[in-house]
């Protein structure tokens, strides 16, 4: 089963993993946008990359933010980025899955969103989960927890590293 995640942002984190080979990618990748281009190039450039890893996926998994306290900008970017995923997965016919921040919180540090659970403590979980994948930041850290959700949700084999040590 291939699966594929995504942490939308002006850097999106992202996974595209095969669980019959067990081969596992993931980075991060900017969307920033370029003054040269128009606004859409942005979004274009987004579906452009994330397209290809849908089409080859058996279901997609994003963490779905509530934007209430969130600036414009950053609520503007997610959306804009969240509609080109649901296009891709709408075009290919692929399974698309949200989870909240507090279940990808969760499954990272064993607690939900709030005090104690910064951009840090999730990287640093993530290396600790992965010893030997260099992760670039915190989204693609991110993107690595999501991926962990949408195993255990999927039924796939997934051990934390701290039910690994009981």
């Amino acid at each position: 089963m291939k699966l594929v995640t995504f942490d939308l942002a002006t850097v999106t984190g992202w996974t595209d993993y095969d669980s019959d080979t067990g081969e596992l990618k993931s980075g991060a990748k900017s969307f920033r946008a370029d003054r040269d281009q128009p606004e859409g190039a942005r979004w274009f450039n987004a579906y452009r990359f994330m397209s290809p890893m849908v089409v080859e996926a058996d279901c997609v998994g994003y963490e779905r933010i509530d934007f209430t306290h969130k600036s414009t900008m950053a609520a503007r970017c997610y959306f804009s980025l969240e509609s080109q995923l649901s296009r891709a997965c709408f075009a290919h016919k692929t399974p698309l899955l949200p989870f909240s921040p507090s279940d990808v919180k969760k499954m990272a540090l064993h607690r939900g969103a709030g005090k104690g659970t910064d951009k840090e403590a999730m990287l640093d979980a993530a290396k600790h989960q992965w010893p030997d994948r260099h992760i670039v930041d915190h989204n693609e850290a991110d993107a690595l927890w999501i991926l962990a959700c949408l195993m255990r949700f999927k039924g796939l084999a997934f051990q934390h590293f701290d039910e690994l040590a009981v």
